[in-house]
């Protein structure tokens, strides 16, 4: 006499839009790969970690420096654009002050930030 057990069956579809209507992803790596591509949703993953270890750094650096402690007041980074896509590197930044605070992240090293200050118009050089 045969047995026949039924198990259930993973559904993946291949189409991320369809993923999307779904409502939950079956598969992390198609979430994760398709986060990765669009920089609101890398970008909002990733979002704690960069405020923390940016904010770090800035601390540290107007610790040492008046000039830094005239641009830092412990702002948030209102706005983000990729460094590399491909890498999955972010640049954190304000541009509100007088000044454009910035603050390079690197996802896989997040403790790893590079902190800048730079000025809204260009310097014009005579």
């Amino acid at each position: 006499m045969n047995k026949w057990i039924a198990l259930p069956l993973a559904l993946y579809v291949g189409s991320v839009g369809a993923i999307d209507k779904l409502g939950s992803n079956p598969n992390p790596l198609v979430e994760e790969s398709y986060c990765k591509k669009d920089l609101e949703c890398w970008s909002q993953r990733h979002k704690e970690n960069a405020k923390k270890y940016c904010a770090r750094g800035f601390s540290m650096r107007a610790a040492a420096s008046s000039f830094w402690q005239a641009y830092w007041k412990g702002q948030e980074f209102d706005k983000v654009r990729w460094i590399s896509k491909e890498k999955g590197s972010l640049m954190y930044y304000n541009d509100d002050s007088s000044a454009i605070l910035r603050c390079r992240f690197y996802p896989k090293t997040p403790s790893r930030v590079f902190v800048s200050i730079g000025t809204k118009k260009p310097t014009k050089f005579y």
